[in-house]
C-alpha cells in the first residue's frame, strides 16, 4: 500500500512538473522576420524576455535613461490610485515607439512597486497579430497600446505615444475614471 501511495505521489509530481513546463513554453516565443532577418517576440511575454538579446540593449538603455527623466512627483500622486489596477501592454519589439515607451513604463512600474502579476504583456508582429491567439477584441491599431483596467473594466488607453508623458497620461486616466 505504501508503495502504491508513493508511486501515485511521484506520478502526480511528475505530471505537475510537466504541465508547468508546457505552460512556461507559451511565453516569450520568438519569430524571425524572413524579409528583415529580425528576431521579434510574439504572443504572451514576461518582462524577463526584454532582458535577453537582442532586446536587452534597447530595453536597458531606455529604462536607465528614463529613471532620471520621469516625474517622480507625478508618480507619487499615482501610488494611492493604483489599487485594483491591471495594465495590458500590446507592443511590437520591432517598433521604435514600443522600444521607447515600454521600458519607460517599466521604470514607472518599478517606482510604484507594481507587481508583475498585474501587468500583461502581449507582443505582436507587424500585422498586429499575436499569432498563437486572437487579440481582435482589443482593437489594436497602433503599438504600443497600454490598456488600463480597474476592477476588470477598461478605463483608458495610452496609444503609441503619450500626449504629455506616460506618468501624466496615466494619472489623468486614473483620476477621471
Amino acid at each position: 500500500m505504501k508503495k502504491y501511495v508513493f508511486r501515485m505521489l511521484l506520478m502526480t509530481v511528475a505530471l505537475l512538473s510537466l504541465s508547468q513546463c508546457l505552460i512556461a513554453q507559451q511565453y516569450n516565443q520568438r519569430l524571425t522576420n524572413n524579409k528583415t532577418n529580425e528576431e521579434i517576440l510574439i504572443g504572451l511575454c514576461t518582462r524577463n524576455a526584454f532582458l535577453e538579446q537582442p532586446f536587452e540593449n534597447w530595453f536597458t538603455q531606455e529604462y536607465n535613461l528614463y529613471r532620471n527623466l520621469m516625474d517622480k512627483s507625478i508618480c507619487d500622486s499615482l501610488k494611492p490610485l493604483m489599487k485594483n489596477i491591471r495594465i495590458t501592454i500590446v507592443l511590437g519589439t520591432w517598433c521604435s515607439d514600443s522600444r521607447q515607451q515600454v521600458p519607460d513604463f517599466f521604470t514607472i512600474a518599478d517606482y510604484l512597486n507594481m507587481p508583475d502579476s498585474v501587468i500583461t504583456i502581449i507582443c505582436v508582429d507587424r500585422d498586429k497579430q499575436a499569432v498563437a491567439f486572437s487579440i481582435e477584441d482589443k482593437k489594436i491599431e497602433l503599438v504600443p497600446t497600454f490598456i488600463i483596467y480597474r476592477q476588470g473594466a477598461e478605463i483608458g488607453r495610452i496609444i503609441e505615444t503619450p500626449s504629455k508623458s506616460l506618468e501624466k497620461d496615466l494619472l489623468a486616466i486614473l483620476k477621471t475614471k
